[in-house]
């Protein structure tokens, strides 16, 4: 399992009693192909012993950079997947442009450049990931700027030919 942190991915444990969550801290802290092991109780376990968990990072860049990856296709996947119903409309709050998201499931989210309020983002943002309704946003826009560069393109095209007709003396409305 994952778990998302500012710093970075970290594997972590399932919820263990405290005595096999140290001894598995004091392994894995043995092991160069990880950094940093440490043993963390959790808030929200509902067994009364079984409340620890280890979290530990990959020491390799690549591997760490690998997980980065992971979680980031992971949004891409659910923006990809769930998108298609999320609806976005700009808006301005205390001056500041920003879009209000209706999710699928009923809950509005406020985005930013660098920002929406929705937990996820909350919780992954420090790490440099996106979140499912960042990603569907910018999707949106680079699709928008797409089709408004393409517009621009073809109206340059009818532009360059409607000025080598003028300039041969042409009439376009002529029949051939």
């Amino acid at each position: 399992m994952e778990i998302i942190l500012e710093n970075g991915v970290h594997y972590r444990t399932r919820l263990v009693p405290l005595y096999r969550a140290g001894s598995f801290a004091r392994c894995v802290s043995g092991n160069a192909r990880f950094d940093g092991a440490y043993v963390v109780e959790s808030r929200q376990a509902k067994h009364p012993l079984r409340r620890w968990l280890v979290i530990y990072q990959p020491a390799s860049d690549t591997r760490q950079a690998f997980l980065l990856d992971r979680q980031r296709q992971k949004r891409i996947d659910k923006a990809t997947e769930e998108g298609r119903y999320y609806q976005f409309m700009l808006d301005k709050e205390g001056g500041v442009l920003v879009w209000r998201c209706h999710s699928a499931s009923g809950e509005e989210y406020t985005l930013t450049a660098n920002s929406c309020t929705c937990p996820d983002h909350e919780q992954v943002g420090g790490a440099g990931i996106r979140c499912k309704h960042r990603v569907e946003l910018e999707n949106r826009l680079a699709e928008e700027r797409g089709r408004r560069a393409e517009d621009a393109w073809v109206d340059a095209q009818w532009a360059r030919i409607e000025d080598a007709e003028s300039a041969w003396g042409c009439d376009p409305g002529a029949e051939f």
